[in-house]
């Protein structure tokens, strides 16, 4: 076999207690320079081993595509999650096997890519302000960029073009986040999307798959018919991330970052996640209920009218709260048939699910909208998030089309077993296993 142009992992989680690094150790570890390692990781470097073997002295895959939920500072404060991560690249020495990272970022490290932008459009450019002392060419401060979509361009013939869109080559990772590598190997960041571009005019599209979920898209699908005339052209990858960015980083980083809190964060999204319902819930619900009743007194109202709004309120913030409690059960029945949260079983009804379909295909008209994709073919869909492996589904879209999906699995599991599937992009541009 030829060596791959790239490999696309995702979900491996680094920071998750349950992840690719389980604290405490479990059974099924391999123990790399001290560090206890899920064996299907080294099992996997393992393949990639003797294919490099059988390859020229010296060889290594250009690109190890990370796609999402690499990195945990949804769960691990972020200095935890550093030192796990400079631990980890020490042990696994991926470097040995691949020239460069490319990173797109999931929902779990979603705050790295804020980080990245704030970075480069914000304090690389007060930086230079400081160090020229005057205004000069390539030192004002300008937005956020939201969506800057990679390419693999395969349709020259020879080896495929790397680009990030607005990011000027070489791409040696000249970023923050290559310092989460220990500096060993250059990571570059894309976000949302990786586009193969294929000579036959195809296209593949690599994305963590975290917006073909409604908690992910939740301000946009409450917001954006409200502003769409405001918006040129439609919803795109732009403003997809513009409305929804806010409460993902709140979601999954600030709840991490506040000491205790975030351990019982964890502690109930690992029993829901299960199909069970926490014993915080009663209590968080009992807290909101105290609080919604002391913001709607009536205490300067005499008389019976005074008593009547106050019992009438009353009413409405139980049968509210009645309400919330069924949706609530509701949602935990849907995560434990895995249609609402990632799973540590082999779910295998994401694609069944009209909904997930539905998100899919919304998902890809704002895609479609992307410079590099305009007029093109989109025929195959790589992501993650939902930690299941599909191994090139058809699916058929409501628009008449045809979509064959594919899924890398996961490295996360309470248990030894896992399901990771590392996906290999050839010199054509094609996904298969690798």
């Amino acid at each position: 076999m030829a060596l791959p142009v790239g490999v696309v992992i995702s979900d491996i989680h680094l920071g998750d207690p349950k992840g690719v690094v389980p604290d405490p150790p479990m059974a099924g570890c391999v123990t790399l320079k001290g560090l206890p390692v899920r064996k299907g990781w080294a099992d996997w470097m393992a393949r990639l081993d003797q294919l490099l073997a059988a390859a020229e002295p010296g060889a290594r895959i250009p690109y190890l595509v990370l796609n999402g939920d690499f990195w945990d500072v949804a769960i691990r404060n972020i200095d935890e999650a550093v030192e796990l991560s400079l631990a980890f690249f020490k042990a696994v020495e991926v470097e040995k096997r691949f020239e460069s990272i490319l990173f797109l970022p999931g929902n779990h490290d979603h705050y790295l890519w804020s980080l990245v932008q704030i970075q480069t459009a914000i304090i690389r450019p007060l930086e230079n302000l400081r160090a020229a002392g005057t205004v000069a060419g390539g030192t004002t401060v300008r937005k956020l960029p939201h969506a800057q979509c990679a390419t693999l361009d395969f349709r020259g013939g020879g080896a495929p073009v790397f680009a990030i869109q607005d990011v000027t080559a070489p791409y040696t990772g000249n970023i923050f986040a290559s310092g989460l590598t220990g500096g060993r190997i250059p990571v570059n960041v894309a976000y949302p999307d990786l586009h193969l571009l294929r000579a036959d005019g195809t296209v593949c599209v690599v994305t963590h798959g975290h917006f073909f979920q409604v908690a992910w898209t939740l301000l946009s699908d409450l917001f954006g018919t409200s502003i769409g005339a405001h918006i040129p052209g439609g919803m795109d990858l732009y403003y997809l991330e513009l409305l929804n960015a806010g409460l993902t980083d709140f979601i999954n980083y600030s709840l991490a970052q506040v000491g205790p809190l975030s351990s019982v964060v964890q502690e109930v999204y690992d029993k829901v996640r299960r199909g069970e319902e926490p014993p915080e819930v009663a209590k968080i619900l009992d807290a909101l209920r105290h609080i919604l009743d002391d913001a709607a007194s009536f205490e300067g109202v005499s008389g019976w009218k005074g008593k009547l709004e106050e019992w009438g309120t009353d009413r409405l913030i139980d049968a509210g709260m009645v309400l919330l409690r069924k949706i609530l059960e509701f949602a935990i029945k849907q995560s434990a048939d895995g249609k609402a949260l990632p799973t540590s079983r082999n779910v295998t009804n994401f694609l069944s699910d009209a909904r997930n379909v539905g998100k899919i295909a919304d998902f890809l008209s704002c895609a479609r909208r992307d410079p590099s994709l305009r007029g093109a073919q989109v025929e195959e869909l790589v992501f993650g998030h939902t930690h299941e492996t599909i191994p090139g589904q058809n699916l058929a879209l409501k628009d008449g089309g045809t979509l064959r999906c594919w899924n890398t699995g996961s490295l996360v599991s309470p248990g030894d077993r896992t399901d990771f599937m590392p996906l290999a992009i050839d010199a054509a541009g094609r996904i298969s296993p690798c």
